[in-house]
C-alpha cells in the first residue's frame, strides 16, 4: 500500500507559512462558487419578504399509520399478499408530519362512502418548537 501520509505546511521542505497544495483543496474558495457572503442580499425588486410569502411555500404533510423495523432479507422477500404487523393498534391516534416534523396527532375518518375516500381528524395539534423551549 503506498505512504498515505498528508502534506502539511512546510513536510515538504516548503515555507511553513504558505498554504499546501492538500489545504487548499480542503478550504472553499471564492473562486469554487460559493463567494462570502457577509450581508443579507435584498430581495430581488427591492421589496420585503412578507409573512403572505412565507404563506405560499409547499410543505410536504405526510399520515404516518404505523412503523416497523425489519432486517433488509425479509424486505427484500416480501410478496404480494404478506401481511406486515405495525407499531400501532386499531384506535391509536396516527402522527401528522409536515417536512417530517411532528405537529399533529389525528384519527382516520370516512369522507365519502361511495367514492370511499378518507381524511384525518385532528385530535391533538402538538406544541412548536417555541412553545416547548421557550426563551
Amino acid at each position: 500500500m503506498a505512504d498515505e501520509t498528508l502534506a502539511t505546511p512546510g513536510a515538504l521542505g516548503g515555507d511553513p507559512a504558505a498554504p499546501s497544495e492538500a489545504a487548499s483543496l480542503d478550504t472553499p474558495s471564492p473562486q469554487a462558487g460559493f463567494p462570502p457572503q457577509t450581508e443579507p442580499v435584498p430581495p430581488a425588486g427591492g421589496g420585503q419578504i412578507g409573512f403572505d410569502n412565507i404563506l405560499d411555500i409547499s410543505v410536504d404533510v405526510q399520515i404516518l399509520l404505523g412503523r416497523i423495523a425489519m432486517p433488509v432479507s425479509k424486505l427484500v422477500n416480501l410478496s404480494k399478499g404478506e401481511v406486515i404487523e405495525l407499531n400501532r393498534r386499531i384506535g391509536e391516534p396516527l402522527d401528522i408530519l409536515a417536512n417530517g416534523n411532528l405537529i399533529a396527532r389525528g384519527e382516520i375518518v370516512i369522507l365519502n362512502e361511495e367514492e370511499a375516500t378518507v381524511g384525518i381528524s385532528l385530535v391533538e395539534v402538538v406544541p412548536g418548537r417555541s412553545e416547548r423551549n421557550p426563551a
